[in-house]
């Protein structure tokens, strides 16, 4: 099927996809990608996208960050991108090797440069769709509107539910540096995509090489580096056959369709003497449930041959293996799991009989204590800090740091673990506290303690607590450090398998679930006719030529988004804005060129209400003519 690419604006584009991701679903193959990747709107989408990553910052072997694309004119960007599609040569990505934990080993990851990065995005936000429309169920890893929990969540759903009590944990060696090439580019196809330019473009990504720390060249025969953009979704396509392998032999029989419902085929199964497997992956993580121990040891002996022939890939002989929950925890993605009894309460397994056993969901202590080793050390870097502000920094990373952790592991069973935490973060504090102020107030500790409710920083996760805590004062505002036991734990939720960002429905039900408002589709504020360019030139006098830099596609993206933050409001009156008279207005005209176009930098007003901030007149009505000097005043400070 060819696809329409008559894209003018974010909404076109959305619906685009849209369409695209049904006509999958359907199991239709679809061609005419490479016009919707090179559409402007996609371009457009996709340099946001990066942006507002921040690994945008980070740059390739050619030094470029995304500032460096910021900062061209709009025609000169799309330009640059569109040609260097249509004779695409990657360049090498920059090897950089990152801890793996607390092994003492390092996890090579591979940083194309940011063109390249931009090109990725550009086809992830095209074959996204229809691969989505394709991948099993149960498939946790790199997918929108999915995370670990969901994949815990099934987990401790087949238990409680299906009483698996064996599990086949499955690791696959070196599993992103082995993927075989021709194998994925027919994996590709398969699924559904069959533009010939954009898989060319695929093939020459993954053939780009890397250049080593050491500045040595290697070639990348087969694998996907760790890193790119479009790697974690090609991921997902070389495992989804095995996937729907395991599925089909019994959770969605392959002869299902014979059938009225799954239901029955499985019972088919059952009377044959098919006994039941479920999966649950995530990424290259997965693990299998099977309710006897011959069964588990049956599947593992197919599996291996499965990976050897059909993916050219190796198990490894240490680290798959076969648990029985009733003996010995499961570990997943950071979490064990174990078979225990219900807690009194019964709480989250529901009309619970007192002597079955249930999942019970841990946290893996040996990467607890790996994060929260480096959080103590981070609080002792402030015994070595004399000025507040640098204290109040690191204060707000230990707590990011406390935040992510508890976030993370809020679904577990584990508030004596953090109790024991808080604990031992306030006796770091403390002695850290004693030994910044030990010189004052004759030699006391006079380590300065304020209640949560009265701190400065974070004060929603503060409100309502009475306790103290370690603080520091900055500008007449307190900063302190917060609680693992402030972030309120939860149950774990399985995915709604409704949830998807390419339907109107499916985009409805996240944004109710995660209780935010929808953000707008950009406006197409931009006509090729009339760029904002010539009209700034047109408007400008001779002597304000040189400002004519801040006017580049940075501006041009953000006025769209600071449209949409103001809600198509004016600044200055509050009366609606139509496009045809929008302006938008720098309030601080003369910062740094890589600052002064920022979202926070921009403000939608009327054409004459922007004449009135540059003017000398008083508006009749205050509430405008303060609003009007308030941005007057911006422009005096910094012209001054």
């Amino acid at each position: 099927m060819e696809v329409n690419c008559q894209i003018k604006s974010e909404k076109d584009l959305k619906l685009t996809l849209d369409s695209m991701y049904q006509e999958s679903k359907e199991g239709k193959s679809l061609n005419g990608l490479y016009e919707v990747i090179i559409n402007d709107q996609t371009i457009i989408t996709a340099i946001h996208d990066i942006k507002s990553n921040k690994g945008s910052m980070t740059a390739g072997i050619d030094n470029k960050t995304i500032n460096h694309f910021l900062q061209m004119p709009r025609e000169k960007l799309i330009r640059t991108v569109r040609r260097a599609m249509e004779n695409y040569n990657p360049q090498p990505a920059r090897r950089k090797h990152i801890p793996k934990g607390n092994t003492g080993k390092t996890r090579p990851l591979g940083i194309p440069t940011m063109l390249d990065r931009i090109i990725q995005q550009c086809i992830k936000i095209v074959i996204e769709p229809i691969i989505e429309a394709k991948l099993y169920e149960h498939s946790y890893g790199f997918r929108p509107y999915r995370s670990t929990h969901h994949a815990i969540a099934r987990v401790a759903h087949l238990i409680n539910i299906g009483r698996y009590e064996y599990v086949i944990e499955g690791d696959i060696k070196g599993y992103f540096d082995n993927i075989d090439h021709a194998v994925l580019m027919r994996k590709l196809h398969k699924i559904g995509i069959i533009d010939k330019r954009v898989l060319a473009l695929i093939k020459k990504m993954l053939k780009s090489g890397i250049i080593e720390e050491d500045f040595k060249f290697h070639d990348t025969d087969k694998g996907t580096p760790q890193g790119g953009i479009i790697s974690p979704i090609l991921a997902n396509v070389y495992l989804n056959d095995f996937d729907w392998t395991v599925s089909s032999r019994y959770e969605n029989p392959y002869f299902a369709d014979e059938f009225s419902n799954v239901k029955n085929a499985r019972r088919k199964f059952r009377k044959v003497g098919r006994q039941p497997v479920f999966l649950v992956r995530y990424a290259d993580d997965w693990v299998i449930f099977t309710k006897t121990k011959e069964q588990a040891e049956k599947q593992l002996e197919y599996l291996k041959r499965y990976f050897k022939a059909k993916l050219n890939l190796e198990l490894s002989e240490e680290k798959t293996v076969i648990t029985d929950l009733k003996e010995n925890r499961m570990k997943f993605l950071g979490f064990q799991v174990e078979l225990a009894k219900p807690r009194k309460s019964i709480g989250r397994t529901g009309n619970a009989k007192k002597h079955e056993l249930y999942a019970r969901i841990l946290p893996d202590m040996k990467k607890v204590r790996t994060k929260t080793a480096e959080i103590l050390k981070d609080i002792k870097q402030i015994r070595r800090t004399q000025c507040d502000y640098q204290k109040a920094v690191i204060i707000e990373k230990v707590n990011s740091k406390i935040v992510g952790l508890s976030e993370y592991y809020k679904t577990a069973v584990w508030t004596e673990i953090f109790d024991s935490l808080d604990h031992k973060v306030f006796v770091t504090s403390h002695y850290t506290w004693k030994k910044l102020y030990r010189n004052q107030n004759n030699g006391k500790n006079k380590a300065k303690l304020k209640r949560y409710s009265e701190l400065s920083n974070r004060r929603k996760r503060h409100e309502g607590y009475t306790a103290e805590t370690h603080a520091v004062e900055v500008e007449g505002e307190w900063v302190g450090i917060t609680k693992f036991l402030h972030t309120k734990s939860e149950d774990p939720q399985c995915f709604n398998q409704n949830l998807t960002p390419y339907t109107v429905e499916g985009r409805e039900l996240y944004y109710k679930n995660a209780k935010k408002n929808q953000s707008l589709n950009r406006l197409p504020l931009y006509d090729k006719n009339e760029d904002v360019f010539r009209i700034a030139k047109r408007n400008m006098l001779k002597s304000d030529k040189k400002n004519l830099r801040k006017y580049n596609f940075e501006f041009y993206m953000n006025r769209e988004y600071a449209f949409n933050r103001d809600r198509g409001k004016c600044k200055v009156c509050a009366g609606d804005i139509l496009p045809v008279e929008l302006q938008c207005h720098h309030i601080s005209p003369t910062l740094p060129l890589d600052e002064v176009n920022k979202i926070t930098n921009l403000a939608s007003l009327h054409k004459k209400c922007h004449e009135l901030v540059h003017g000398t007149s008083v508006p009749e009505d205050t509430k405008i003519a303060k609003k009007v000097e308030k941005y007057r005043a911006k422009l005096i400070g910094d012209i001054s």
